[in-house]
């Protein structure tokens, strides 16, 4: 297995509202709302992203033969095509995956209608047809493809969900929707050429097999990988602001192991309970935050600032107003431990 082309998390968005954020004033509360639910979109996006690309790479660990490009975006004429993941053999056949990060449920109907279950509103939503999607990927890849193995190539297509995800549909017809606990019995009734590697190879020698090899094919696809497009999105004008932003400006993004690792998550308490723990009136903690420049004041309000970011330190929207999650290991640090000179009231829930 080669990966030619790896998940790219959306980082620059990332940081672009991270920006955003620190921009705004406490007058501007509903634009900070819409800012919150794009960022939480973004990076449950790549999360979901990332966990279905190394899950991709896995089924494929054991084959030679492939290569394995994530999160493509081409334009064929007037035709835009986002491709999820794309697994090309060397013998032409392409297996196309459409991931959907829905782990509560995805239902679809005898006429092909899609929906997921929202578990909060307790509804069926109603989503665009992934199996459309997928055609008109085929369609788009046929043609960019053909060149590659001088044929129209071999597709097959699957709609992948969560293994969690409570699955509804016919019982007859859309075959390729399945959970991610079943695809890998679908997969192993594909004859793996790299098994057969060396005989593969003398058949070629002696042109009695049309496969590529696997430098061929990545050499081939080079051109294909030219024509992704990468997403540029501006979210200042979305929202309608005068702002100069400066992407240098914004802090520097956490790389992507920091981001989706298993190592264990940074345990983080609200301001409250890790006042609570230290034993100290959680008034008197922002106060030897902000003495520290972890936490800033602008007007009545208290902000998480650059240093806090890079410390760790995070801000949440609840019922009862803007909270602080701040790393548990802070208890410990000493300079925390020293009395602040000045208490104001904290703002923190």
């Amino acid at each position: 297995m080669t990966v030619l082309k790896k998940f790219e998390p959306r980082t620059d968005d990332i940081k672009q509202l991270e920006w955003i954020l620190d921009q705004l004033t406490t007058e501007q509360e509903d634009i900070k709302r819409r800012v919150l639910v794009d960022l939480k979109r973004v990076r449950g996006g790549d999360r979901g992203k990332y966990n279905a690309s190394t899950f991709i790479e896995s089924l494929f660990a054991d084959r030679k033969d492939v290569i394995i490009l994530h999160d493509l975006r081409l334009n064929n004429g007037d035709v835009e095509s986002q491709i999820d993941h794309l697994v090309i053999a060397t013998d032409g056949h392409v297996n196309l995956f459409e991931t959907k990060n829905f782990s509560n449920g995805l239902k679809v109907n005898t006429e092909g209608q899609f929906a997921y279950w929202n578990r909060f509103k307790r509804t069926f939503y109603g989503i665009n047809s992934p199996v459309e999607n997928a055609e008109k990927n085929k369609h788009i890849l046929k043609v960019l493809l053909e060149p590659v193995f001088g044929k129209v190539p071999d597709f097959s297509h699957y709609i992948l969900v969560d293994y969690r995800a409570k699955l509804v549909k016919p019982e007859k017809g859309f075959d390729m929707i399945v959970r991610s606990d079943t695809i890998k019995d679908l997969l192993g009734t594909q004859d793996s050429s790299s098994k057969g590697g060396i005989i593969n190879a003398v058949k070629r020698l002696f042109g009695l097999n049309n496969s590529l090899s696997t430098s061929q094919l990545k050499a081939k696809l080079a051109s294909l990988l030219e024509q992704h497009q990468a997403l540029d999105f501006n979210y200042i004008e979305k929202y309608g602001l005068n702002l100069d932003y400066n992407p240098s400006s914004a802090p520097q993004a956490v790389e992507l192991e920091r981001n989706y690792s298993t190592e264990p998550k940074l345990q983080r308490l609200t301001l409250a309970k890790l006042a609570r723990e230290m034993a100290i009136h959680p008034q008197e903690l922002q106060a030897r935050l902000v003495e520290q420049g972890l936490l800033e004041k602008r007007g009545f309000k208290t902000f998480v600032s650059e240093k806090g970011r890079e410390a760790g330190i995070q801000f949440r929207k609840g019922q009862r107003g803007i909270f602080f999650l701040i790393p548990s290991e802070m208890a410990q640090n000493p300079v925390l431990q020293l009395p602040a000179k000045t208490v104001s009231e904290t703002d923190d829930q």
